[in-house]
């Protein structure tokens, strides 16, 4: 029967430094314990915490408040690109009422001019310049000052739009860069809106999009305190700051709007109901004239023609 032999175990280095390893760990194992040991001792019989600990609970607290922050200023972000994109809404809708304007003041500007040439076709008995005329031109004189004025207005409008846009990309690329923080820890937004407001009714009305009444609650988004460090930086600050502007100039431009559109189509129609007013009276006189003249060229044939029956009468008898 064969006889097994077994192999010493397999070391690395001499049997003398695996020794020396092995006491190393243990000591090193006992300091820990002890260590841990006097620290759990020291808690005990002292009430003050460590520096660690004290040193974690203010890290700590430090990061509580600067999420929470970070989510009021984010909210506000979000806040003010809603409303500037309503804004470049309720903006649009205006310039397009006021290309309507301009469009219809273009073609009363061409049947103007067709009116004037259709008069330069008149016999040339009749070519000399009346009321109609006087009138045709003080129409077209108003209708330039309508275009120029609403062509002004629209160049007024389609800026402002431009300054609505740079605002939204610039408020959408700082809210981006300040969401960045809210990656690390999300939260709803009911720890930073107005407690009175309905967390899940969240699209503004068009008192907040006028902005009259926000649904961040600016006590909590220390507004006043811009830090470059801090949550509210002072990009924010200017950027908010300049939407509201933007905003504020955008509903005072859309007012002007709507009252210059109200004034350019009363001062249209006056124009036109005096020059329908003037013609109407010419063609009135024209009519009066022509049956006059048919009277009295009647009355005349008449004589004529009875002179005429009574001279042949009186040759025959």
């Amino acid at each position: 029967m064969a006889t097994i032999v077994k192999a010493p175990p397999a070391t690395i280095g001499p049997e003398c430094w695996r020794n020396r390893t092995l006491r190393g760990l243990k000591l090193g194992q006992t300091v820990v314990e002890n260590s841990d040991r006097n620290c759990d001792i020291g808690r005990s019989t002292d009430t003050l915490p460590h520096i660690r600990d004290v040193l974690a609970t203010l890290s700590n607290d430090e990061i509580r408040k600067y999420m929470r922050e970070v989510r009021v200023v984010v909210a506000k972000l979000r806040e003010s690109l809603l409303e500037t994109n309503e804004e470049i809404k309720a903006l649009t809708r205006g310039k397009e009422a006021l290309e309507r304007s301009l469009e219809h003041t273009r073609k009363d500007i061409q049947l103007n001019k067709d009116s004037k040439q259709v008069r330069v076709t008149r016999p040339p008995t009749e070519k000399e310049k009346d009321g109609a005329d006087d009138l045709l031109e003080a129409e077209y004189a108003h209708l330039l000052n309508c275009k120029k004025t609403l062509e002004l207005q629209l160049r007024s409008v389609q800026q402002h739009l431009q300054c609505l846009e740079s605002i939204r990309k610039r408020t959408f690329a700082s809210l981006q860069e300040r969401s960045r923080v809210l990656d690390l820890l999300c939260h709803a937004l009911s720890s930073v809106l107005r407690p009175e407001k309905d967390v899940l009714s969240l699209k503004p009305n068009r008192s907040q999009v006028e902005g009259r009444v926000s649904m961040v609650d600016p006590g909590r988004m220390g507004a006043g305190r811009a830090d470059p460090l801090g949550p509210y930086t002072p990009e924010v600050d200017t950027l908010l700051g300049d939407a509201t502007d933007a905003r504020n100039q955008s509903a005072y431009l859309r007012r002007e709007l709507r009252a210059v559109i109200d004034r350019v189509d009363k001062l249209k129609q006056a124009a036109h109901k005096s020059v329908n007013e003037g013609l109407t009276q010419k063609v009135a006189e024209t009519v009066t004239l022509k049956v006059k003249v048919v009277e009295v060229c009647g009355s005349e044939v008449l004589e004529v023609c009875g002179s005429k029956v009574g001279g042949g009468c009186g040759s025959e008898v």
